[in-house]
């Protein structure tokens, strides 16, 4: 079972001094979350973490991401990548999935937009690596916040297959309880009045078989016996 030490933490993954975990503490606001650590452990208690980055995945986009992932889509667009990285002489695979985010200026102290990459990528040590990028940003007119200048921050783990298909459906997860404290409120009274109708029919049923047996066993005003 997967370690989780923290209530809204759903799964983590641990690398060679960072972890990634999918947390559920952004359904308020329709998003899932991925946050990213990197630490040191030489460090005194408290001042172990070195860099972190969370990445907010929208809801539909976090279940079509686990969706490709469960489905092979995301392992064959891999072998694609390596197999054109090899061709073409370069060291790395591009990746085969990416995520542009962040926040805008108006946001932020220094009013300096901050980007945010997410990225899967084929890996050398293992199949697959995570990675999430944070720096200065600029905000585009179509809204989008695209990197400028060198990141500040950059944290990658490695996953095993198996590993990244346990965190896909732990995306599934987070997607499956927002749908449901999202939707229930709106769905259950409809359920509970269509659940009480077929009781009462039910009901119903059951009095007018009661009495029908009951006519059956006290017959029917003839004769029980013939007369000879």
């Amino acid at each position: 079972m997967a370690r989780t030490k923290f209530p809204t933490q759903v799964y983590r993954v641990d690398g060679k001094n960072c972890f990634l975990e999918v947390l559920c503490d952004a359904l308020s606001i329709d998003k899932v979350s991925l946050n990213f650590v990197s630490y040191d452990k030489n460090q005194p208690s408290g001042q172990r973490e070195q860099g972190k980055v969370k990445i907010y995945m929208e809801i539909f986009q976090a279940a079509a991401f686990s969706g490709d992932i469960l489905s092979g889509r995301i392992a064959g667009l891999a072998e694609i990548s390596k197999k054109n990285a090899a061709k073409a002489g370069e060291k790395y695979p591009k990746s085969v999935y990416s995520l542009l985010g962040g926040t805008a200026a108006k946001n932020t102290l220094n009013h300096q937009a901050i980007s945010r990459q997410f990225k899967l990528s084929p890996g050398s040590v293992k199949p697959y690596v995570m990675e999430a990028i944070s720096g200065p940003g600029v905000e585009q007119q179509n809204g989008l916040i695209t990197p400028s200048g060198k990141p500040d921050v950059t944290i990658r783990v490695p996953l095993e297959i198996d590993k990244l298909k346990e965190l896909a459906h732990a995306l599934t997860l987070v997607t499956q309880i927002w749908g449901f404290t999202k939707f229930m409120p709106v769905v259950e009274p409809a359920i509970t009045t269509a659940r009480k109708r077929v009781e009462e029919e039910i009901q119903e049923y059951a009095k007018r078989n009661e009495a029908m047996q009951f006519q059956s066993d006290t017959g029917d005003g003839f004769p029980t016996e013939l007369p000879y």
